[in-house]
């Protein structure tokens, strides 16, 4: 197996070893509830916010499918959404050839959300390196996060050990997020490296926030790269009674790709499937569980915001043309890149 060293030398070379195909995972299957008094107003009945436009002409699930555009074939992308979502989907994305739909019946979080795909893509394609990409975030410039999804799929490939996670750098002490601490990088002192993950916190509360601040961790934007048969395997260690019901699933899937029952039957044992299980959150039951299977690489050089709270949503689409016209970015005395004053100021 090849060391963490030896797979970034091999990254930044551009050498890739044998591998399945890329996929993309864009989560699509929340209702919003948090900003539903501000859709409500914008459009005059509340709709899940990945449906909406907020800045440009697109909807958030547009932004989102034209990063993952960039990362895997429309063929190899799947999208999952709520259910009674789909005239909002097909109004929001008039193009039906760029994804794959999959329709959850009930909204259970993101674990389940995360291994209903997961379940087709094993099938299909067992070797697969797949991206996860939540569809209510906020990014610039695209271009620069394409690159590092890239390398952190790249990394995926060359270590199959391992999960990859794209981490944000703070401009402040966010209570609601997620946040990763991470140890010495694996023998560079580049900021921009793969990092060993040595923690996760899930919506620490504003005192720990500002503490996790101070201390310099990195914001979980629950973008990860990984193989999917780890993704498979870790749940089955963090999950094993959630995991075992979607193997159910996931092997009547295949009966139904080899022919051997009929096409009805995958509906009726995902309907089945649903009716058994509870919530469970990726962040909090598998990376948080597995804090050392997990990679971070910092996104230094890219803004991300979730855009799940009013004020953060209010911010971005009060300033979201001037942030991306001026200088955006400063480089603080660790050589790592925070908003610049004149950024910060045009959010706030």
């Amino acid at each position: 197996m090849a060391t963490m060293s030896s797979v970034t030398y091999a990254v930044n070379r551009g050498q890739h070893l044998a591998t399945g195909r890329r996929w993309a995972i864009l989560l699509a299957g929340g209702e919003g509830e948090r900003l539903r008094g501000v859709t409500a107003v914008r459009y005059g009945e509340h709709r899940p916010k990945q449906y909406c436009t907020f800045w440009g002409d697109r909807s958030m699930l547009q932004w989102t499918m034209d990063r993952a555009a960039s990362l895997a074939e429309a063929t190899r992308t799947k999208v999952v959404i709520g259910n009674g979502h789909e005239p909002l989907y097909t109004e929001s994305v008039p193009d039906p050839h760029c994804g794959e739909m999959i329709i959850q019946p009930k909204n259970n979080g993101t674990l389940p959300g995360i291994l209903l795909p997961l379940s087709h893509i094993l099938v299909e394609d067992p070797n697969a390196t797949v991206i996860l990409m939540p569809s209510d975030h906020y990014i610039f410039p695209m271009d620069v996060f394409i690159q590092r999804a890239r390398r952190a799929m790249e990394l995926a490939e060359c270590h199959p050990n391992k999960l990859v996670l794209l981490g944000a750098v703070p401009d402040s002490p966010v209570p609601d997020y997620g946040w990763v601490q991470y140890g010495s990088g694996y023998g560079t002192t580049d900021d921009r490296a793969a990092k060993p993950v040595t923690a996760f916190l899930e919506k620490p509360g504003e005192s720990l926030a500002r503490r996790l601040y101070r201390n310099g961790w990195l914001w979980n934007t629950m973008i990860v790269a990984a193989k999917v048969s780890l993704m498979w395997q870790t749940a089955h260690e963090c999950e094993d009674h959630l995991l075992h019901r979607f193997e159910t699933y996931r092997q009547t899937v295949r009966a139904v790709r080899e022919g051997r029952v009929p096409d009805h039957h995958r509906q009726l044992a995902l309907e089945h499937l649903y009716k058994g299980i509870g919530s469970a959150d990726f962040s909090r039951d598998i990376l948080q569980c597995r804090p050392e299977r997990c990679t971070i690489l910092p996104m230094t050089d890219v803004f991300w915001c979730d855009c799940g709270h009013p004020e953060r949503l209010r911010q971005i689409m009060a300033r979201a043309g001037e942030i991306q016209t001026g200088p955006m970015y400063t480089a603080d005395g660790r050589g790592m890149f925070r908003l610049s004053s004149s950024a910060t100021a045009a959010m706030g």
